[in-house]
Formats: C-alpha cells, sequence, structure tokens
C-alpha cells in the first residue's frame, strides 16, 4: 500500500478508527475532476457487530456470550 505508485497518486487516506488510532485506508483509485470520491469512515472494528449478526442468525445472547467465553470469537 506504500509502494512508489500509491503515494504518488495519493492514494493513501489516513482515517481515526473507533478506538481513535490512525488507520491507513487506500483511498479512492479513480481520480474524477469534478465528481471526486472521498474515504470519510473507518471499517468497523474486528468483531463490532458480532452481538448483530449472530443475532440474525439465530443465537441468543447467552450462546453468544458463551462462545466469548471460550474464545471461538
Amino acid at each position: 500500500m506504500f509502494t512508489e505508485q500509491v503515494q504518488y497518486r495519493e492514494n493513501v487516506v489516513w482515517i481515526k478508527n473507533n478506538e481513535g488510532k490512525d488507520l491507513p485506508l487506500p483511498g479512492i483509485t479513480v481520480k474524477l475532476s469534478e465528481t471526486p470520491g472521498t474515504v470519510r469512515l473507518a471499517p468497523p472494528s474486528v468483531g463490532e457487530y458480532n452481538l448483530e449478526y449472530y443475532g440474525k442468525l439465530g443465537y441468543t445472547e447467552e450462546q453468544i456470550q458463551e462462545m466469548y467465553d471460550k474464545g471461538i470469537i
């Protein structure tokens, strides 16, 4: 991600993650003069949505907690 070409194209964007740390992310590859894209938000932290998605899969909060306790997730 930190190659000469990527740096020349200014294609690394630094975004603060949910913990307040600076996170390098790939920027928008296509550079359009009239409608430039931007990266505004950091991706979710690892496991940030576990409760939500395991719940959608039918697991109860107790089952999810048990998976956490056993180190499964």
